[in-house]
C-alpha cells in the first residue's frame, strides 16, 4: 500500500479546512490580548517594549484612542475567531455519500 506524499496530504487537509482551527484559535488569542479589560497591563508593556522611542509616549498620551482601537480589534477578532471555530465542514466527499 502506497502512502500519500506530504504535499498531497497537506493539500487535502487545506481543502477540507484543516487549517481553519489554527486561524480560529489565533484570532481568539488576539482577542484575549486586545481585550479592553487587559489594557492596564498591556499599555505599560507596549510602552516598555517600545522603550525610549517616540512611539512609547503614544499609548499613554492617547489612552482613549488606544482603548477604542483595542476594543474594535477585540470585537472583530473575537467575532471572526468564534465564527471560524463554530463553522461546520460543509464540503462533502465521495465517502460521505
Amino acid at each position: 500500500m502506497r502512502r500519500p506524499s506530504p504535499e498531497t496530504n497537506h493539500q487535502s487537509r487545506l481543502a477540507s479546512g484543516g487549517g481553519r482551527g489554527l486561524w480560529g484559535y489565533l484570532l481568539l488569542g488576539v482577542a484575549f490580548v486586545f481585550c479592553p479589560c487587559h489594557l492596564p497591563f498591556t499599555i505599560p508593556l507596549v510602552a516598555v517594549w517600545l522603550g525610549g522611542s517616540a512611539l512609547s509616549a503614544f499609548p499613554g498620551a492617547n489612552f482613549v484612542l488606544v482603548t477604542v482601537l483595542s476594543a474594535v480589534v477585540f470585537l472583530v477578532s473575537l467575532a471572526f475567531g468564534w465564527s471560524i471555530l463554530s463553522r461546520r465542514n460543509t464540503c462533502t466527499t465521495s465517502r460521505d455519500k
